[in-house]
């Protein structure tokens, strides 16, 4: 981490990078006689100009606030102005015309509405923002180009990552730079680029876990010091006329939720995906008062999710059949896991915080969840179906007897008996559950299938127990 030469310095930034690997993997009391050394040489590597090894400091910073907690907060009078800079700095968008005045090399050279990641409708308006000439204009600069410094952005997004964990695990001490930091990152959920967005998005809340371990009392819920165990005290399905909140923290969770919830109604699918999880991570934070205010707003789109008729998934579906692309099923799994599963994470979520308030929009969502479990859909829509079902039984509870023997119970068996083992998981966990959080009665319908199950799982343990036995 030493290294001075031009040509050393992504080796210093990969130096960098190990020691905050190794904080994370040793923890706390192991790091902490590195701990001093390492922010010094990653501090002085801020003073060097090269954006490369600013975007290796900033994850070390990530890194060492989660590891060391409050024993980090020393460090933030300094550090926290540099990173808000870098996250307001100028994003590099210029004119190729203007970058060859200014002899810069480029990164990346871009046509007018064509991204990073390929462009398309959304950048293409965007880009529009930045003229504001007539229509004659527009038409002589049809063939413009804008180059973008991706290494502006690499480091922009990486400064945001930083300034989220020091919020998050610094607790009360990172206060004094909480209005300034929700400022920032508001101005930043409105960039340009989707990663910048989508990075904003996942931070915010950890500006509402801040406020939290501020202003309520013993709100450390894991009681190491770290942050981690922040939350509201609050009851699943308790809505009072009261909120848990203190005044502070409902002001903080207000102005978060009023910057990610407009991104359910995006065009981008993989930003309605961040935004289903940042606002799963403030309603786990907060309870349903967090809820209350965006319900209206919030349950209509995650059933045009659930239904696949959200406008983000007709404008993909669209492009790709103009498209006419091919994906193999290990690219469709990993799609799938990056953005129908943070919607039905989200709508668990709620029927688990909503509780028995929760049961009036039950028969609307049950259908379209239920069609996931189909043994016609892929294995990933089926084993998330049947965890779905799982939180909507913790949820509402005696909420879902009308519902039982027509959807739950079909849905559920059909589970049980699938080929593939996350499926039946996932299944008998909802099957569990129905009968620890409903009725004891349901046991009794699952009984001969739990049975089932045991007996196979004995016969196992018997065969592995036979072969380690001594022979005699």
């Amino acid at each position: 981490m030493n290294l001075q030469t031009d040509d050393q310095l992504a080796l210093r930034g990969r130096a960098m990078e190990c020691m905050g690997h190794m904080a994370v993997a040793v923890e706390k009391e192991a790091f902490r006689p590195y701990f001093q050394e390492t922010m010094k040489r990653c501090a002085e590597s801020l003073q060097v100009d090269s954006t490369e090894l600013h975007e290796y400091a900033f994850a070390v910073f990530a890194n060492l606030s989660k590891v060391m907690g409050r024993e980090f907060s020393p460090v933030l009078p300094e550090l926290v102005p540099h990173v808000l800079k870098i996250i307001q700095e100028s994003d590099g968008l210029i004119s190729e015309e203007e970058a060859k005045e200014n002899g810069e090399l480029s990164d990346l050279a871009m046509p007018q509405g064509q991204g990073p990641q390929g462009g398309g409708q959304k950048q293409q308006q965007q880009l529009q923002a930045f003229d504001d000439s007539d229509a004659e204009s527009d038409e002589e600069d049809e063939d413009k180009r804008y180059v973008v410094r991706t290494a502006m952005l690499d480091a922009k997004k990486c400064a945001i990552t930083a300034l989220g964990e020091m919020a998050g695990h610094c607790e009360a001490d990172f206060l004094p730079y909480l209005e300034t930091s929700m400022e920032t990152l508001k101005n930043a959920s409105e960039y340009w680029h989707p990663t910048i967005v989508e990075e904003t998005l996942g931070v915010l809340p950890s500006l509402v876990v801040c406020s939290i371990a501020g202003h309520h009392a013993n709100a450390d819920g894991d009681g190491d010091g770290d942050g981690d165990g922040a939350k509201v005290p609050f009851e699943n399905g308790e809505i009072g006329e009261a909120s848990p909140m203190s005044a502070h923290t409902a002001a903080v969770c207000a102005a978060v939720m009023n910057v990610i919830v407009p991104f359910l109604d995006g065009n981008e699918a993989s930003t309605v995906s961040a935004a289903c999880s940042a606002i799963q991570s403030v309603l786990e934070l907060c309870g349903p008062h967090a809820l209350i205010p965006h319900a209206t707003f919030v349950l209509p789109i995650l059933l045009d999710l659930a239904k696949s008729k959200h406008k983000c998934q007709e404008l993909e579906e669209g492009l790709s059949l103009e498209a006419n692309t091919y994906q193999d099923e290990e690219d469709d799994e990993e799609d799938h896991d990056n953005y129908m599963t943070s919607t039905m994470d989200l709508i668990g979520a709620i029927a688990r915080i909503m509780g028995q308030h929760f049961n009036q929009f039950l028969p609307q969502f049950l259908e379209p969840i239920a069609n996931f479990c189909k043994t016609s859909r892929p294995t990933a829509d089926r084993s998330m179906g049947q965890g779905a079902i799982a939180e909507l039984a913790q949820g509402c509870k005696e909420g879902v007897l009308p519902f039982f023997e027509t959807v739950f119970y079909p849905v559920i068996m059909s589970g049980l008996a699938d080929k593939e083992n996350s499926v039946r998981r996932n299944a008998a966990f909802a099957a569990g559950t129905i009968c620890e959080e409903v009725s004891f009665f349901v046991f009794g319908v699952f009984l001969g299938c739990f049975w089932g199950v045991f007996g196979v799982l004995l016969g196992c343990f018997w065969g592995v127990f036979s072969c380690l036995a001594p022979s005699a």
